[in-house]
C-alpha cells in the first residue's frame, strides 16, 4: 500500500519495505521526495495540527505524561510549523522542516547529520538561504496584461471556416492561485507568450481550444493556461445537405465528430469505404466498382468529395495530401503480396510509436525502424512507453537513448491511468496515427483518450508472448474538435530493405558528428576497417549507443542481404555483445525479427 502511494505521487526514488522505517535492503528514499511528502502529508489536516504541536499532556492509568516534539527548531524559529525528526544507524541523524513567513511555504531536509546540533544548524542555513534568495511572484496582472495585449491584435484574425460567425470570443483558463515561488534575481526573466490557431472549422462548441498561455522564466516554462471559445459557433447549411438530407450508416461504435465540406476516410473495407461526412458515418463507394482494399485507392485519413447518387454516396474527388505513411509487406499471409507496398493512413500530423514494459517486451530496433519510416514521410514522431508501471532499468536505459536524441518519450499506463492527460495535451488538434507491434496497447489508450471501451482488445498470448492481432484494420476516430487518432493493425516486423543504404546513416543522428571524418567518403560504417570508421571509434568509446549501432548494423544487414553483423558488433564493443548473449531466450527471440 505505502509503495503504491508513493507512485501514485510520482516518488521513483523511494520505495518501502517496512512501516516503521528501519533500515533494511532496499529501503530508500531521497531529500528531494521527502520533501514531496512532506508537502503532501501537510494538507491534511490533523497531520499538520500534530507536526506542529510542541507538547502534550495525555493520561495513562490516572497518571499525567507529557509527550514532546523532539524537532528542536519548533517554537523557537519563527514561521516553523513541523514537520518531522528521524534516526537510524544507516541515516544517521535526519530532519525535515516546514516553514510558513511572510506569505512564503518552504520545505528544507538534511540527512546523515551527525549530530542534533548539525542537523538543526544545517536546517537553519537552509531556510536563511531560502528566504535570503527566493521570493513569492503574484503572475496575475502581467498574465492579464499580455492576454488582454493579445485579444485586440489576434482575436479577431482566428477564422472560423464555413461558420456562421466569422470569428470567435475567446476566455482564459482561471487559477486559484496566481502565485509562484522564483529567485528575486530573476524578476526581470517573467516572460509570456501566446500560441493560437490561426483558424478553426464550424461547428465550434462552447470551450474548444483555441491556443495557450505559456508564462516562462528566461527560457523554463512554469505555467501554462489555456484559451478557449466563449460561445458555440454554428456551421452554415449547405445547399447539397439541404436538398439530399443526411443518410447515416453506423459502424462499430465509432466516436463520431463533424468534417468539413469534404469527407474524412475513416476505414476500408474490401469495396467499401466508411466516410465521416456532417457529422455522420455513410457508407461510399468509387465510380469503378473495384476493391479498395486491394486497389490502395484511398485509406484512412485521406480527404475526399462525395456526391449522391440513387440514394448512396460515391467517391467523386481525393483532396491532396499532405502525408502518406506506407510501409512494405514482410510478414503478409499473401504470398504474392510479400514486398509490396501498404499504405497505412494520409495526411497524419503525428504519429505515436507506442510500446511496452514487457508483454510484449520493448524492443528499441523496432523503435528505429519505424523512425526511418516516419522520418521518410516526413512525419514527426513520439516514443509511448504503454504499461509503464512494469517498467524495468533496462527499460529506462533503453528510453534515455531516444530522450538524448531529442525525441520526445511518453509513459502511460491505462491500468492505472497513467501519463493519458499528458498523452491528450500532445494529441491536441492533431490526426495522430498510433503504431506498434501487437499487443502493445494500442487500442486501449485509444480508448483511454475517448473515455469508452468499445473498441475491441485483446491481452498478449503467454505462449509467445507477442500480441495478438485484434485491429484487423486502420480505423480512424474523433476524439475532440480538431483531434483524432488512426488506430492501426499491430506488426511484428518492418521491412526497411527498399532503403537506400548510403542514406540509412542519414536515419542516425549521432552519427552525424562522427561520418564526415571517415576515411572513405563513402563509408558505410559496417564492413570498412575499424581503423578507417570513425563511427565505429565513437561506438568503442561509449560515444555512441552500442544499443543504436546494433540497431543501425541490423538494418544495414537487410538492406545489403548480409547478416553477419556480429562479429562486426563484437569487435566493435565486446562487452554489449556478452551484454546480449546473457539476456533471457524471450528477449534473444524478439531481437532476432
Amino acid at each position: 500500500m505505502m509503495n503504491a502511494k508513493a507512485q501514485e505521487l510520482g516518488l521513483e526514488s523511494t520505495h518501502f519495505i517496512t512501516p516503521h522505517g528501519l533500515d533494511m535492503p532496499e529501503h530508500y528514499t531521497t531529500a528531494f521526495e521527502l520533501a514531496k511528502m512532506a508537502d503532501y502529508a501537510l494538507n491534511i489536516e490533523e497531520f499538520a495540527n500534530i507536526v506542529n504541536t510542541k507538547s502534550i499532556t495525555i493520561s495513562i492509568n490516572d497518571r499525567s505524561k507529557t509527550l514532546t516534539n523532539t524537532n528542536e527548531l519548533l517554537g523557537k524559529l519563527y514561521g516553523v510549523n513541523g514537520v518531522k525528526t528521524g534516526f537510524t544507524n544507516g541515516a544517521n541523524r535526519c530532519l525535515v522542516t516546514s516553514v510558513n513567513k511572510d506569505g512564503m511555504n518552504i520545505i528544507t531536509v538534511v540527512l546523515g547529520a551527525d549530530t542534533k546540533k548539525d542537523r538543526t544548524n544545517d536546517s537553519i542555513k537552509l531556510i536563511e538561504y531560502a528566504y535570503s534568495n527566493y521570493e513569492i511572484y503574484n503572475l496575475e496582472d502581467i498574465i492579464n496584461e499580455k492576454y488582454n495585449e493579445w485579444k485586440q491584435i489576434n482575436e479577431n484574425r482566428i477564422e472560423v471556416i464555413k461558420g456562421k460567425k466569422e470569428n470567435v470570443s475567446t476566455r482564459l483558463e482561471e487559477l486559484d492561485n496566481y502565485y509562484y515561488p522564483i529567485k528575486k534575481l530573476d524578476r526581470e526573466k517573467i516572460n509570456v507568450k501566446i500560441f493560437n490557431l490561426s483558424e478553426i472549422n464550424a461547428p465550434v462548441q462552447k470551450n474548444s481550444y483555441i491556443g495557450k498561455l505559456c508564462v516562462y522564466n528566461d527560457k523554463e516554462k512554469i505555467l501554462e493556461l489555456t484559451i478557449s471559445t466563449k460561445k458555440s459557433i454554428e456551421k452554415k447549411q449547405r445547399a447539397k445537405e439541404r436538398a439530399f438530407g443526411k443518410k447515416t450508416e453506423t459502424v462499430d461504435n465509432f466516436i463520431i465528430d463533424s468534417c468539413d465540406e469534404y469527407g474524412v476516410v475513416i476505414e476500408v473495407r474490401y469495396d467499401d469505404a466508411y466516410i465521416l461526412y456532417n457529422g455522420e458515418i455513410v457508407l461510399a463507394k468509387l465510380r469503378k466498382d473495384i476493391n479498395l482494399v486491394c486497389n490502395q485507392v484511398v485509406f484512412p485519413g485521406d480527404k475526399v468529395d462525395l456526391e449522391k447518387v440513387n440514394d448512396s454516396y460515391v467517391i467523386s474527388h481525393l483532396l491532396n495530401r499532405t502525408s502518406i505513411l506506407s510501409r512494405t509487406k514482410k510478414d503478409s499471409t499473401r504470398l504474392n503480396d510479400v514486398g509490396s507496398t501498404k499504405n497505412v493512413a494520409s495526411n497524419v500530423d503525428l504519429a505515436v510509436i507506442v510500446v511496452a514494459a514487457k508483454e510484449p517486451p520493448l524492443h528499441p530496433k523496432f523503435i528505429d525502424r519505424y523512425l526511418m519510416i516516419l522520418q521518410n514521410s516526413n512525419i514527426p514522431a513520439i516514443i509511448c512507453l504503454n504499461k509503464c508501471d512494469l517498467k524495468t532499468d533496462e527499460d529506462e536505459e533503453i528510453l534515455a537513448t531516444y530522450r538524448d536524441l531529442g525525441i520526445d518519450v511518453i509513459e502511460t499506463s491505462t491500468y492505472g491511468n497513467i501519463g493519458i492527460d499528458e498523452l491528450k495535451a500532445r494529441l491536441i488538434n492533431k490526426q495522430a496515427i498510433f503504431v506498434g507491434n501487437s499487443g502493445v496497447g494500442k487500442s486501449s489508450l485509444t480508448n483511454a483518450i475517448m473515455g469508452d471501451d468499445e473498441i475491441k482488445t485483446s491481452h498478449v498470448s503467454d505462449k509467445s508472448k507477442r500480441g495478438r492481432h485484434t485491429t484487423t484494420t486502420s480505423k480512424y476516430y474523433v476524439w475532440e474538435d480538431n483531434s483524432s487518432i488512426i488506430d492501426t493493425p499491430g506488426i511484428r516486423s518492418l521491412d526497411v530493405s527498399a532503403f537506400n543504404p548510403i542514406e540509412i546513416q542519414d536515419y542516425f543522428p549521432e552519427f552525424e558528428n562522427w561520418r564526415d571524418k571517415c576515411k572513405y567518403n563513402d563509408c558505410l560504417h559496417f564492413n570498412e576497417p575499424y581503423d578507417s570508421c570513425i563511427v565505429k571509434q565513437g561506438v568503442a568509446s561509449g560515444l555512441i549507443s552500442p544499443e543504436r549501432y546494433e540497431s543501425y548494423l541490423r538494418i544495414m544487414g537487410d538492406v545489403l542481404g548480409e547478416k553477419d553483423y556480429e562479429s562486426i558488433l563484437n569487435e566493435v564493443a565486446p562487452d554489449f555483445k556478452k551484454k546480449l548473449i546473457l539476456k533471457d531466450n524471450r528477449h534473444i527471440y524478439w531481437l532476432i525479427w
